[in-house]
């Protein structure tokens, strides 16, 4: 017997296609420069047709849609609106309001040099083991964003060998969370359905950006490294991601454990040039377009979709190469 859809749900734009035609009131889209993103990332592709038209429907339907992130760009805002049909210029139809955030982002300082980086991570997480009532634990409990999935999985091996030095310390405290053990891992599991009920059972949590923009760490880990490579994310993921552990913390900690690292890999490469990057993305457009309508039938509709899906890929690329060619320059005023 199929259920009815119900009257208020939270969804991933992957399991759109799923979602039976009901209306719903109000849609909010968290983090809607990275939704927009997602829409033409590799996990969307396979059904990505069935995707955007049901989140077309969706949008169309609704009375109102709230767009929600840290700095709402134009191009974000107008993805969304030109599938209501609606300018994003129009003050009737489309409002702006801003919030200040109550707290200044934690204390950071920055290296470009990653062997120093690794050191002072392992030496920070040496130094916090203290032995009490007879057994090595971990005081000053921190998490690591790493950008690198094989780097981030290493990490997690020194860190355990560091552990396993004290003799009496439980090495199974050092965590790691990355997409291949995301749905397989006990702990990974408990952490994707309630972040902040399962965080005290790690001493030190070693993440990649698959752990999503929803997540927020607001307790326990007092503070952060971050290990940003470049040719991964653009500064806008970098910046959500490390904003995983909320800067309003729920305890009291002094400024020397607030204090967070970062290593930033050194920029390299050149910034493409926009027109140029239209220019391909335009000719690939019209080969699809082309090869689409005779051969499997795509409807102009469907084409107005990929176009737009298109746009958005050559807007990624063109901040990620404007990443890769400025990086270290771009996390400048984050740090001394």
């Amino acid at each position: 017997m199929q259920q009815s859809p119900p009257d208020s749900l939270v969804v991933v734009i992957n399991s759109l296609w799923k979602l039976g035609p009901k209306q719903y009131d109000t849609v909010i889209l968290d983090e809607c420069g990275l939704l927009r993103r997602h829409c033409s990332s590799s996990t969307c592709q396979h059904r990505i047709l069935m995707i955007m038209r049901r989140f077309e429907d969706l949008l169309t339907d609704a009375e109102n849609v709230i767009l929600l992130q840290d700095k709402v760009s134009l191009e974000d805002v107008q993805f969304f609106t030109e599938m209501c049909g609606v300018n994003a210029e129009d003050r009737e139809q489309v409002k702006c309001f801003c919030f200040l955030k109550p707290t200044l982002i934690h204390p950071i300082k920055f290296t470009k040099n990653f062997l120093q980086a690794l050191h002072h991570l392992l030496q920070r997480f040496r130094k916090s083991i203290k032995t009490i009532d007879g057994r090595a634990q971990c005081t000053e409990p921190f998490m690591v964003f790493c950008s690198s999935r094989v780097i981030a999985e290493v990490l997690v091996c020194f860190l355990k060998e560091v552990g396993k030095s004290f003799g009496t310390y439980d090495s199974e405290r050092v965590r790691g969370i990355w997409s291949s053990v995301k749905q397989s891992d006990d702990f990974c599991v408990r952490f994707s359905n309630n972040p902040n009920e399962v965080v005290s059972d790690a001493d030190v949590l070693v993440c990649t950006s698959v752990i999503g923009a929803g997540v927020s760490i607001t307790h326990h880990f007092a503070s952060f490294h971050a290990l940003l490579f470049c040719n991964i994310l653009t500064h806008d993921e970098e910046r959500q991601f490390i904003r995983r552990l909320r800067y309003v913390m729920e305890e009291d900690f002094d400024d020397e454990r607030r204090q967070s690292f970062i290593f930033v890999g050194k920029g390299f490469g050149y910034e493409y040039e926009l027109n140029e990057m239209r220019k391909f993305h335009a000719s690939a457009r019209e080969i699809v377009k082309e090869r689409g309508m005779r051969d499997i039938n795509i409807s102009e509709k469907d084409y107005a979709m990929i176009e737009k899906l298109s746009n958005t890929s050559t807007q990624l690329a063109m901040e990620r190469s404007y990443t890769n060619a400025n990086h270290s320059l771009l996390w400048k005023d984050y740090g001394e």
